[in-house]
């Protein structure tokens, strides 16, 4: 599968050029995602877990704070 990127605005850099740059600063990204989640676990926040949760459910959990 490929990936398309859409691209608009002034002319200057060439699509081909942005697109190939765009693949390059993203390939990583999971890797990069997945080393700092023992991160936020550090941050003094409150978390939510969403998962299997209507938006409904979250915002009235955030409402309870």
């Amino acid at each position: 599968m490929k990936t398309l990127y859409l691209i608009g605005g002034t002319m200057g850099v060439g699509k081909t050029t942005v697109s190939q740059q765009l693949k390059q600063d993203t390939a990583d990204v999971i890797d990069r995602s997945l080393a700092r989640i023992s991160l936020y676990q550090t941050l003094d926040t409150i978390k939510i877990d969403t998962s299997n949760k209507t938006v409904q459910m979250i915002a009235n959990e955030i409402i309870q704070l």
